[in-house]
C-alpha cells in the first residue's frame, strides 16, 4: 500500500510518457511567462503611447481653441451672421476632438498592468454626479479601482442625461443582490436604442447616430472596466422607452481578477 509499490509496478515506458509530459508543462509554464510579460510590456508601452499623443495633441488644439476665442471677442465686427455659423461649428468641432482625446487616453489607461483595489462606497461615487432627475438606491461598498469605478459611473449617467427624449431627464442607479454578485443598473427615459444595436453599442467608435457628440469610446471604455473587475455590462431598451444598462460586480472583486486588494 505505499507509494513505492505503486511506482514499482510503473513500466519504464511509463516513466518515459510522464517525464515527456513534465517537460511539455515545464515548457509550456516559461511560455506562458514569456507571454504574459510581453503583453504586459505592450500594455505599458501602449499606455505611454496615449499618453504622448495626447499631450502632442492637446497642446495645438488649445491654441486653436484659444484663437476662436480671441477672434470672436476682439474683431466681433468682422464676424458676420454666415461667420458666426462657422465659427460655432470649428468651435464644436474641435471640442468634439478634445473629447476624443481624453476618451481614448481613459481607454488606453485601462491597458496597464495590476492597479491596487481599496473599498469603495458606490454611494459616494454617485452622489459626487448628483444632479436634478438623479437618483439611486442604496448602493454597496466594494473592493474597486476608485478611478476606474468612478470613470464608470461617470460614462453611465452622462449617456443618459445627454441622450434624453423630450421628456425632462430620469436617470436611476440601482441595485440588486444575488449569490456571488451584485447587479447594478442605470435605467433613463431617454430615446432608446434600435433594436439589434444593444450590443453594438459597445463597440469602440460606435454610434447609433453619426452627428451625436460623443466619439464612440465611452461604453467600450465601461466594458472594459467591468470585465477588468471581473463583472459583465449589457443593455436592454425599447426606442423610444429608455435604456436600461446592466452591469455586474462580485463581492470580492479582487479574487475574481487575482488581485490583492490594498489595505
Amino acid at each position: 500500500g505505499d507509494q513505492s509499490c505503486i511506482v514499482g509496478h510503473v513500466s519504464p515506458d511509463g516513466f518515459d510518457e510522464i517525464s515527456r509530459l513534465n517537460n511539455e508543462l515545464v515548457n509550456s509554464q516559461r511560455e506562458l511567462g514569456r507571454q504574459k510579460a510581453a503583453l504586459e510590456r505592450a500594455n505599458r508601452e501602449l499606455t505611454d503611447f496615449a499618453a504622448v499623443v495626447s499631450h502632442d495633441l492637446r497642446a495645438p488644439l488649445r491654441n486653436i481653441q484659444q484663437l476662436i476665442g480671441l477672434f470672436q471677442t476682439k474683431v466681433p465686427h468682422l464676424v458676420d451672421g454666415r461667420a458666426a455659423v462657422w465659427m460655432k461649428h470649428i468651435v464644436m468641432s474641435a471640442e468634439r476632438l478634445q473629447k476624443r482625446i481624453d476618451d481614448t487616453l481613459d481607454y488606453a489607461r485601462l491597458g496597464g498592468g495590476p492597479v491596487p483595489y481599496e473599498r469603495v462606497r458606490l454611494n459616494e461615487v454617485v452622489d459626487l454626479l448628483a444632479r436634478p432627475g438623479l437618483s439611486r438606491d442604496d448602493l454597496p461598498e466594494l473592493p474597486c479601482v476608485r478611478w476606474q469605478i468612478e470613470l464608470l459611473f461617470q460614462n453611465l449617467i452622462e449617456n443618459a442625461f445627454t441622450y434624453h427624449g423630450e421628456s425632462p431627464p430620469a436617470v436611476h442607479v440601482g441595485c440588486q443582490r444575488h449569490p456571488g454578485l451584485y447587479r447594478i443598473s442605470v435605467r433613463d427615459n431617454g430615446r432608446g436604442i434600435p433594436a439589434g444595436h444593444e450590443a453594438k453599442v459597445f463597440e469602440m467608435f460606435y454610434q447609433i447616430n453619426p452627428q451625436s457628440k460623443g466619439a464612440g469610446i465611452g461604453l467600450a471604455t465601461c466594458q472594459k472596466i467591468v470585465q477588468r473587475h471581473g463583472g459583465t455590462l449589457w443593455a436592454e431598451s425599447k426606442l423610444g422607452e429608455g435604456s436600461t444598462f446592466y452591469f455586474t460586480l462580485p463581492p470580492a472583486a479582487e479574487e475574481a481578477v487575482g488581485i490583492a486588494a490594498a489595505r
